[in-house]
């Protein structure tokens, strides 16, 4: 393998050289020769054009493909077509690789020879392409061996050649009026199917005209070109569009101004399935979910895996009835359980937003927001079925927008307000505990509850910020009040593993030092799920800083309490639905359910117990008889009026 350094003897070189470097996607090296042949007045213009202008994905595919040939020591030598200053060339290259000064291997091109400069009637009997010629009728005059090798003797009209009538009038009709036509197209040969690079030129010799054509074979490369392709355009795992893919499809039918139903698709169990049984299992039901769209929807105009759990099917549009069909039949698809081998039957349903195109927007980007926006309305109703958009689902949208915009300031400015609920010690409905809430009374959205603005906060990477602006109020208001009455605050579970939570406490370690046990942390059991070795690691140091662990929404999560040994938990707060499902039995039934068995498991494992959503003192009561020591969400009035003249917090 030549070396770059050793190219210097070819600069005076016959015929055009030069080395194309892949990685800049600009001429490195070239003889001069290879300045007249690319039409540039100098060496320093040549190296600094741009190459990558005209070339595709898949260009630079077959090029970075070609050039592990050529580190094998591999070269080849084939017809090529070039486009120097918008003049179309046709030659007969040498490629191989050459070592450059960097280590890298590189394109080293030689040009052998072009077209126009090989008579044409000599053509025809001395070249490896297939070379015919005809008379201004379309008859065939004349053909080389090669041409006759893969037509045989029996072809003698010009139509013959080409898959229709419309292909070959096409080129006859352009090379007449224009004297020349090019066109790369898939005819079929004794020898099957094959690519093939046509150049049609019509000579005049006197009163005689006749046309040359010219069929480079390319089939090698436009396999490999559509093998590129398919890779680009096609999802690994499930063997259907990807999102590039299926971008092109929604652009080209946009194009050509056909309506279409886009149904944008999101798995609601997929990522249980794959935290619990890991993401062989998870690629498993991808791949079946895949299967089975393109089992009942032969019909759709693309189906799709746009990236983790979310699917899309583009369908021919219909009437309004046949849509509500179609998304009916979709439902049903996706809610009947998938077999997956080591698991048996998994249920996944999905969420699911309809768009029409032209009726809902005009451009892709649009449609995929629309269509987004309905299938987060699907999925926040609860309900196993296809949301269609309508406009006043953008309201949520634009709340959210504004809410992005805006949430950053409102940080910076400490702009947030707080309020406290009380949890009350259950023999005497005295305040016990009161938990944080924070607030935010937007300018034009008005007062804000945390569900409002806490996962766009996780969004834009500041909810750490957040947490910290609301230990910082707890601290203060447990010095502030004369009791010092312990605050209890909710912390993300992403905040707690990335360590952030820690962080902000370990900030505030002097004034959480002077009040131990006052706060009060608490995480949701069911975000804990399958990462409990990581939770425990940092509620260990948490813990350790003297201040009390909160096991939240317990009951709807399925941890048992052997698993909740594993962490330091100090007290365990049953979710509203376990004290809705506890009214349904009387307290001394022989049949007690599972939710007093819970309570009473959790009492004997000593851990102190919250319960919430108590609005009556009849709950009370089955509660202080099941051992229950607090309860929350208790109205006001049946709250002991001397504890509330006491705390000195905004209830």
């Amino acid at each position: 393998m030549l070396k770059e350094t050793e190219l210097n003897i070819f600069q005076d070189f016959h015929s055009a050289m030069w080395i194309y470097d892949s990685l800049n996607n600009k001429i490195h090296w070239a003889n001069k020769e290879a300045i007249a042949f690319w039409r540039k007045k100098d060496h320093q213009e040549l190296y600094q054009f741009d190459f990558s202008i005209d070339q595709s994905e898949v260009d630079r595919a077959v090029i970075k493909e070609d050039l592990e040939e050529y580190k094998q020591g591999k070269e080849r030598s084939q017809w090529c077509s070039f486009t120097p200053a918008d003049i179309a060339k046709e030659v007969y290259c040498h490629f191989s690789g050459v070592e450059m000064s960097d280590g890298r291997i590189e394109t080293l091109v030689q040009i052998i020879v072009s077209k126009v400069s090989l008579d044409s009637e000599l053509s025809v009997h001395t070249t490896s392409t297939l070379v015919s010629l005809w008379n201004i009728s379309g008859q065939l005059t004349s053909s080389n061996r090669l041409f006759n090798t893969y037509y045989g003797d029996k072809l003698t009209r010009f139509p013959d050649l080409f898959n229709s009538q419309s292909q070959a009038d096409s080129l006859w009709d352009k090379v007449l009026t224009e004297g020349q036509a090019e066109q790369e197209l898939c005819l079929e040969t004794l020898d099957g199917n094959r690519w093939y690079q046509l150049n049609l030129v019509l000579n005049k010799k006197g009163h005689t005209q006749h046309v040359t054509l010219r069929q480079l074979d390319t089939t090698a490369r436009k396999h490999r070109e559509l093998h590129h392709q398919k890779l680009a355009t096609t999802d690994q795992l499930t063997q259907i569009h990807n999102r590039f893919g299926v971008t092109q499809i929604i652009e080209k039918t946009i194009n050509n101004r056909t309506p279409f139903t886009l149904f944008l698709i999101d798995l609601d169990k997929f990522k249980n399935i794959n935290d619990y049984y890991g993401h062989e299992k998870g690629d498993a039901l991808l791949k079946a979910v895949a299967f089975r769209l393109q089992r009942i929807f032969v019909n759709a105009i693309a189906i799709s895996r746009l990236g983790g759990d979310e699917f899309l099917l583009l369908m021919p549009a219909k009437d309004a009835q046949s849509k509500k069909e179609e998304g009916s039949r979709l439902t049903r698809c996706l809610n009947t359980p998938y077999h997956i081998s080591g698991l048996g039957n998994v249920q996944s349903g999905a969420s699911i937003g309809v768009v029409n195109y032209p009726a809902d927007a005009n451009t892709m980007s649009e449609l995929l927001l629309l269509a987004d926006t309905a299938m987060y309305c699907s999925k926040t109703s609860r309900f196993d079925g296809c949301s269609f958009f309508d406009p006043e689902m953008a309201q949520p949208l634009i709340k959210r927008q504004n809410i992005r915009n805006s949430l950053k300031e409102t940080i910076d400015n400490s702009g947030f307000l707080y309020h406290y609920e009380p949890i009350l010690m259950i023999d005497d409905r005295s305040i016990a505990y009161s938990e944080i809430q924070t607030c935010w009374l937007h300018p034009e959205l008005g007062m804000l509850n945390s569900p409002e603005f806490y996962p766009i906060a996780d969004e834009l990477s500041v909810m750490h910020d957040i947490e910290l602006l609301t230990l910082m109020q707890a601290c203060k208001q447990i010095y502030k009040d004369s009791t010092q009455l312990p605050i209890l605050i909710k912390v993300s579970i992403n905040e707690l593993l990335s360590g952030r939570t820690l962080k902000n406490l370990e900030t505030l370690s002097l004034q959480i030092a002077s009040i131990p046990y006052k706060l009060q942390i608490a995480i949701m059991e069911d975000e804990i799920a399958s990462r409990e070795f990581a939770v425990a690691k940092q509620l260990e140091q948490i813990s350790a800083m003297k201040i009390t662990i909160v096991l939240d929404n317990f009951s709807v999560g399925g941890m048992n309490l052997t698993k909740l040994s594993k962490l330091p938990i100090d007290i365990i707060r049953f979710h509203e639905d376990f004290t809705v499902s506890l009214n349904k039995q009387a307290v001394n039934s022989q049949n007690t359910d599972f939710t007093g068995y819970l309570l009473t498991c959790a009492k004997h494992a000593k851990y102190r117990v919250i319960c919430k959503g108590v609005t009556d003192l009849d709950t009370v009561m089955k509660l202080l008889a099941l051992g229950c020591d607090f309860v929350q969400d208790l109205p006001i009035h049946l709250i002991n009026k001397s504890s509330v003249e006491k705390a000195n917090i905004l209830l």
